[in-house]
């Protein structure tokens, strides 16, 4: 997609790298998407102006990160407060029946800990979540365990309210391929598109794009 005419929202004298442009983009073209760029290079801001960008289309209502329990407030929350203020955003942490209560709520982003997806399934997979981002993804590699099958087992509903294929398969492949630290994968409405390839985007510290097909 053409990011052109976006506004990129963010504080005052901040401005987005081309990098980060280009990445966002990315995220936006391609339904299934691996984001390999290295720490430091803005890529939670890059994430949260794709999604963003896909709300204002009407293409995505309700976005799903899981990502580790130490990063849900510091890296993103604070990032959404800073690049998509005009977003209502939730932490899903806490006891079990807190958690279903904010899972319920329908706030636009809501963020939960890699175990904590197994607490609430039932309500995230009732929840009308049509994009799942997983931040450090690696963390999902191994298919025994109980955290690899309740991703499995999770389906984003599209717009058209139709069920999204797995997207475990995705971070397995992560997992198995390179192991990427920090690697936020991207995934949204694929159910229409289940012959596509998954692909993805890395940016270097040196920010040298580039852009390859998993």
């Amino acid at each position: 997609m053409n990011l052109s005419e976006y506004t990129w929202p963010r504080p005052p004298g901040f401005t987005p790298f081309e990098h980060q442009k280009t990445t966002a983009e990315f995220l936006t073209t391609n339904r299934r998407a691996f984001c390999f760029n290295e720490q430091g290079t803005g890529k939670t801001a890059s994430v949260i102006w794709a999604v963003d960008y896909l709300m204002t289309l009407g293409l995505v209502k309700r976005v799903l990160v899981i990502c580790p329990l130490s990063i849900m407030k510091s890296a993103w929350q604070n990032d959404l407060f800073k690049f998509a203020i005009h977003r209502t955003v939730s932490i899903a942490y806490g006891a079990a029946r807190k958690r279903k209560e904010i899972v319920e709520a329908g706030a636009e982003f809501v963020i939960i800990n890699f175990d904590g997806v197994n607490i609430v399934k039932k309500e995230i997979m009732a929840g009308g979540f049509d994009l799942i981002v997983v931040d450090e993804a690696s963390a999902y590699k191994n298919a025994q365990t109980e955290r690899w099958k309740d991703l499995r087992d999770l389906r984003a509903v599209d717009v058209d309210g139709n069920a999204c294929r797995s997207i475990a398969c995705g971070c397995l492949r992560i997992g198995k391929a390179c192991e990427p630290q920090g690697c936020v994968t991207f995934l949204w409405s694929v159910s229409r598109h289940s012959d596509d390839e998954a692909h993805h985007v890395q940016v270097d510290t040196e920010a040298d794009c580039r852009v390859n097909c998993a």
